[in-house]
């Protein structure tokens, strides 16, 4: 069969199970194993929601009145409301019926669609901390016009702390000038603080230097694989935010592609270790590539970092306004 016979057949597939939007209702679910993964049927995932859907090829879009979702069978990488997001898993096709994991259904999706189901677990914000990653004999990333990142990341993080401040919020940095802090003290130190939200702002560096844009991390939820591997990960104290984790990623890395006009790299998951042990949620946020000559000019300018810090600081409101139901 033909590559075109092939994907017209997906699309005819896909039209028949997805074609007849279902007013909004609390009825099951369905479900399958495939490959020791649980699988949600996509159908029913749009009945749920009250949602509409419309097929292209592999392509298929779920849409409401403010909500746009993107998925493409085979492929992890998802469109939410415009912005990229990264999938533990790929939807597939399995018995005539178009299916999504259920933790990306759950820990993902549903988080973006609901907020109201998160309210009562963080709506109470008040202490944001702030990671400027590296420091001291850590210089991070350097360029080729030896700009250190951690440079960088500190003159992004203060302006991000007293924009916090001006809002309201205690904001506090992990380090406050140029001196080298372990991973293990930056979260000792989110703790002690009682934060509530843990924001680590770093610049990106690649072998390939055309490599340009912001990609925001949280940490791979248990039993799905980081992005870029298929090998399922383990517990660790950050999962207890991933729902959280997925909603605060989401608002500030919208804000911040928005705000710069940077390539959407996408919302990814991570086993970076201030993720991995963090106490509140926590994502991580790649602000540009060094490595890429345009990028290292526009993060080596005031207002490029200033609009940065600015869209960062709108995200955690937005998510704040998300967690208080406004």
């Amino acid at each position: 069969m033909s590559v075109r016979s092939t994907l017209r057949s997906v699309a005819c597939l896909l039209a028949l199970f997805l074609s007849s939007p279902a007013a909004f209702g609390s009825f099951p679910i369905r479900s399958r194993e495939i490959g020791g993964t649980t699988h949600v049927v996509l159908y029913d995932v749009i009945r749920y929601y009250g949602l509409k859907s419309h097929v292209s090829g592999k392509r298929i879009t779920l849409y409401g009145a403010e909500t746009e979702i993107i998925f493409t069978i085979d492929s992890r990488a998802a469109r939410i409301n415009g912005f990229l997001f990264n999938l533990a898993h790929a939807p597939t096709l399995h018995d005539n019926e178009a299916l999504i994991s259920e933790r990306d259904l759950s820990l993902s999706i549903d988080p973006i669609l609901r907020p109201q189901t998160l309210e009562t677990g963080n709506a109470d914000i008040r202490r944001i901390v702030i990671d400027p990653g590296h420091g001291g004999k850590d210089s991070g990333a350097r360029s080729r016009q030896k700009t250190n990142e951690k440079t960088i990341n500190m003159l992004i993080a203060r302006d991000l702390q007293w924009m916090l401040e001006d809002l309201g919020y205690e904001a506090y940095l992990t380090r406050d000038r140029d001196t080298y802090i372990s991973l293990a003290e930056r979260q000792r130190r989110c703790r002690q603080w009682g934060g509530d939200l843990f924001i680590s702002i770093h610049c990106n560096s690649a072998k390939d230097k055309s490599a340009h844009g912001v990609e925001t991390f949280v940490v791979a939820p248990e039993g799905t694989p980081k992005t870029g591997d298929y090998k399922p990960s383990t517990r660790t104290p950050g999962n207890e935010y991933d729902k959280f984790n997925t909603r605060l990623a989401y608002e500030v890395h919208r804000n911040v592609i928005t705000a710069t006009g940077a390539r959407d790299r996408g919302v990814k998951r991570a086993r970076f270790y201030v993720l991995k042990k963090a106490s509140c949620p926590s994502i991580l946020v790649e602000s540009g590539f060094l490595s890429n000559a345009d990028e290292e000019s526009r993060l080596g300018n005031s207002r490029y970092r200033h609009d940065i810090a600015e869209a960062i600081s709108n995200g955690i409101v937005m998510y704040h306004w998300a967690m208080a139901g406004q």
